[in-house]
């Protein structure tokens, strides 16, 4: 097999985790509103498409969307080639005094291939970041 076949069913296996696979709380992101941050919580992947041990993970990544296009959040350090760590970062998403928004948040995974394979997105989740004042009193 070619390297660039074992490349391309790299990729294949990561974006197959990030579809399909699930962290120990069952979601494959959890994400958390407190005050401006927003905490993100996902499993790195552990194996290759064809259930071989991944040895070549070099990080995951976070995006976000607001309605004005996808954001590239943060790049998180893969804790070990392996995969498998336990990953609890926190993101700032700009939302203003006054603006009431879901946030869209995804996390994708990269090898450390000559050419890195970025897999496609896991599941979205999203979260209501509410900055509206409430009305006055009467």
């Amino acid at each position: 097999m070619d390297f660039q076949r074992i490349t391309q069913m790299r990729k294949i296996i990561l974006t197959l985790w990030l579809i399909f696979g699930l962290t120990s709380s069952g979601y494959p992101l959890n994400l958390t509103l407190t005050g401006a941050e927003i905490t993100c919580d996902y499993d790195e992947p552990l194996t290759n498409v064809d259930g071989t041990p991944l040895t070549d993970l070099l990080k995951t990544t976070l995006y976000y969307e607001r309605g004005r296009g996808t954001v590239k959040a943060k790049d998180v350090s893969a804790m070990s080639l392996t995969g498998g760590g336990h990953v609890t970062t926190t993101i700032l998403v700009p939302v203003i005094s006054g603006e009431d928004v879901m946030i869209r948040i995804w996390v994708t995974a990269t090898d450390t291939a000559p050419t890195p394979n970025e897999s496609v997105a896991s599941s979205t989740e999203s979260i209501r970041v509410d900055r509206l004042a409430p009305s006055r009193p009467r």
